[in-house]
């Protein structure tokens, strides 16, 4: 919506009398709003480092994996380049 609220919506025949036949149909919406923003927030806890917000080991493997098939399936060349942050904090 406009203003950032996610709404889902469902909608169901009502049965008449008659087999086959419907006199009409409901419609059910429901805001989702802030399920939505803590399945990102969850995301964003299992796929990231809170000190670096750089992808974890698990996520930067399924990312590489992506880019080479990526790369792979349109005859281009992929790059990468690492940095290896442990001890990090530590140096002064």
């Amino acid at each position: 919506m406009e203003d950032g609220r996610i709404v889902t919506d469902i909608s169901a025949l009502v049965p008449g009398e008659k087999p086959g036949q419907f006199i009409g149909r409901v419609w059910i919406y429901e805001d989702v709003t802030r399920q939505k923003q803590l399945e990102a927030q969850l995301i964003q806890l299992a796929e990231r480092d809170p000190l670096t917000n750089l992808y974890n080991r698990r996520r930067f493997h399924e990312e590489i994996e992506r880019i080479i098939a990526d790369a792979s399936g349109a005859k281009a060349h992929a790059g990468l380049l690492a940095i290896d942050l442990d001890g990090f904090a530590d140096q002064r």
